[in-house]
């Protein structure tokens, strides 16, 4: 009857599972592969402080093909295009013109126009964990994040295939106004950008049960389970700078639930996988969305007010650690994978392209693969230990493969104290 009910735990838990991601991959505090080992039987409160900072970063196109963090969408960026329906308003435009002397002859087009954008994305988190195991195998957990996350060293450098822009003083001269008109004709600042707050706070019920085999090699199978809510605590992202990033899932509550097994193969080594699944409600923000067919992801120049249906993201993990091999300490390899279905959004405005509204790439669906490795100590596997009795964990975050996607490489240290 035991093995039925593990195996049919294990059935339901590979069918459905999610994780939201934090911003740029960074691991969330209650990720299962960083997690503190359980609480002993007799102890009830756990507290847990984590830390992680961003070391490198590695961007994703459409192809999987590693390119700068401002070109995930597109290799270039259309600068003219974000002027289409302005005309001879924009100081940019008469710019563009008047090195060509005067409009026409083709000049003023997209190919002409295209620029190059690079920039380079840093951050880290601080986050806080408390569970409280209420009923033999049940906990309730709390966790909230804390980030600071930053854009710098932007540079547009012209590629166009005009030879009349080719001039690096003349290049100076439409980068400059064009990032004038970009601020005081759409609001677009299209220069680094730094910010720090809350991410989503994250309430959730855990149960993690152990089921002892009592076998030469199989000797304990564990099962997670989880279910929770987060609220959206976090920033938003802002509309109006160059390729935000909200702090959460940007005004969004998401329903995380899933969960895994832990088998215990002999005396030191342990494997496992675990899948969370994660609906996120939609939400109705303002959003800058594209006017024009042609018009490149990071220069769509109007702001309207959207309705935003999430696709569900996916998060898979398997495993393999030589566990208590020495005194507490564990050393654990474990390989993720995250996934994001398409969006969709839409707008109350009778006869607006439906389609072109969805040729937004940040729509797309949104891939990673990252290698964790996490060295830790709990001293509850010591033959004796205080009341109080801490764990430490030494972790590494590396991403190795993905598409539209940026992605820190973090190393994070986390502190527990049980009781």
């Amino acid at each position: 009857m035991k093995k039925t009910k593990i195996l049919l735990t294990a059935s339901f838990l590979v069918t459905s599972f999610l994780l939201p991601a934090g911003p740029l991959g960074f691991l969330e505090p209650y990720n299962f592969m960083i997690e503190s080992e359980p609480l002993l039987p007799k102890q009830k409160w756990q507290w847990n402080f984590l830390t992680q900072s961003c070391f490198d970063t590695t961007s994703f196109n459409f192809d999987g093909n590693q390119v700068n963090a401002l070109q995930i969408y597109e290799p270039a960026q259309d600068m003219l295009g974000l002027f289409q329906g302005i005309g001879l308003e924009s100081q940019f435009n008469q710019l563009v013109n008047s090195i060509a002397a005067g409009s026409g002859g083709g000049v003023n087009n997209s190919q002409n126009g295209l620029f190059t954008p690079t920039g380079d994305f840093s951050g880290y988190q601080v986050a806080f964990l408390s569970s409280y195991k209420f009923h033999n195998n049940c906990y309730f957990k709390v966790a909230l994040p804390v980030y600071n996350l930053k854009l710098s060293h932007v540079v547009w450098d012209y590629t166009g295939n005009n030879e009349t822009f080719s001039g690096q003083q003349i290049q100076d001269e439409l980068v400059s106004s064009f990032l004038q008109d970009a601020q005081n004709i759409f609001g677009l600042n299209l220069s680094g950008w730094q910010t720090s707050g809350l991410g989503d706070l994250a309430l959730l019920l855990d149960y993690i049960g152990d089921y002892p085999q009592g076998r030469t090699v199989l000797r304990n199978v564990r099962v997670h389970a989880r279910l929770g809510l987060t609220f959206p605590t976090g920033l938003v992202a802002n509309e109006n700078w160059l390729m935000s990033q909200p702090l959460g899932n940007d005004g969004s509550m998401t329903m995380p639930f899933g969960g895994g097994l832990d088998i215990n193969l002999g005396r030191y080594f342990q494997c496992g996988f675990r899948g969370q699944f994660s609906y996120i409600w939609g939400n109705e923000k303002l959003r800058r969305v594209p006017t024009f067919p042609g018009q490149t992801t990071l220069l769509f120049p109007t702001v309207m007010s959207t309705f935003k249906n999430y696709g569900i993201t996916q998060t898979f993990d398997l495993y393999a650690q030589m566990y208590n091999v020495y005194e507490g300490l564990s050393l654990k390899l474990a390989y993720e994978y995250y996934f994001k279905t398409q969006d969709n959004i839409s707008i109350n405005r009778p006869g607006y392209n439906y389609n072109l509204l969805q040729s937004d790439l940040t729509l797309e669906e949104m891939t990673r693969h990252n290698m964790i490795i996490l060295l830790s100590f709990d001293s509850g596997f010591l033959e004796k230990h205080d009341k109080i009795h801490p764990q430490v964990g030494l972790f590494f975050n590396m991403p190795f493969n993905g598409s539209l996607a940026t992605l820190a490489s973090t190393v994070g240290v986390q502190l527990s104290l049980d009781w």
